[in-house]
């Protein structure tokens, strides 16, 4: 028991320097974390034990440094970002790591445009039938490092938008939205909403904002644990179901539904 804790406090040291330098990625940690707990029930008195530790830990910071190097003389680029395909209800993927995302809508005959000013290790587009799938990777917390992405949709399609973010700022404006669904994590989520719509969000250690219209009914169905929440001018159904007072003769109907930890969820009238 004594010899596996040295690798679970071997293995969290490693993930506090990734956290620190800013180049934790959670598809890998699993295969790490699956290799220590390998090394963890391996005979702890064998030579062999004690050879393959140090050779993997000497692997770790090596690739660590490499790759903390590699980001340093990465230059910060301008990238366009077009999608032309005329897709008539779009389902919009987007995914970003360490990033400040502006998702608006604009009139133009492309179905997305947009700029990116960045040194992203990673970002690409995908479009497959209805679906199109966007993604950025970043080096976070560093002074050096500019990340900021316009993704602008044509206002003419109603889309479904899903946004998956990592330590990111994202703010979404003015599109023809039919439905909305985020996954956040450390990351600051801002909605503007202009019309009836489902939203769905799962936080955590994430601040979501939610601007929405005077004359807007909403309908909430809380799944939060450990959270801040305001829901001013709502009234409690029951335990976990909050909605405006005469919601059902409400011109536009929001309905959220919500899950997570320790996160925050603000709703304001605009």
């Amino acid at each position: 028991m004594k010899n596996n804790s040295i690798f679970l406090g071997f293995f969290i040291i490693v993930f506090a320097i990734l956290f620190l330098i800013g180049k934790i990625n959670f598809s890998l940690l699993f295969p790490v974390f699956i290799i220590f707990l390998g090394l963890s029930i391996m005979p702890q008195k064998e030579k062999i034990t004690k050879v393959a530790l140090i050779i993997f830990a000497m692997s770790c910071l090596g690739l660590m440094v490499v790759d903390l190097l590699n980001e340093t003389k990465k230059e910060v680029s301008f990238l366009p970002i077009e999608v032309n395909n005329n897709i008539e209800s779009p389902n919009i993927f987007l995914s970003v790591e360490s990033g400040n995302i502006l998702i608006s809508g604009f009139e133009s005959d492309k179905l997305i445009q947009g700029s990116l000013k960045t040194n992203f290790s990673k970002s690409g587009a995908i479009v497959k039938d209805s679906k199109v799938f966007l993604s950025f990777e970043g080096a976070p917390w560093r002074e050096d490092v500019v990340n900021q992405i316009e993704v602008l949709i044509n206002k003419e399609k109603e889309v479904d938008l899903n946004i998956d973010s990592f330590l990111s700022v994202v703010n979404v404006e003015e599109i023809n939205h039919k439905s909305i669904k985020t996954t956040s994590f450390l990351s600051d989520i801002i909605l503007e909403i202009d019309k009836s719509v489902n939203i769905e969000i799962d936080s955590f250690l994430s601040a979501i904002r939610i601007f929405i219209p005077s004359n807007s009914g909403v309908r909430i169905e809380n799944n939060l644990v450990a959270s801040s929440i305001n829901f001013n001018g709502l009234l409690q159904m029951n335990e976990k179901v909050f909605q405006t007072q005469d919601y059902e003769e409400r011109e536009v109907k929001i309905n959220l539904k919500t899950e997570g930890l320790f996160s925050s969820l603000t709703i304001i009238e605009k």
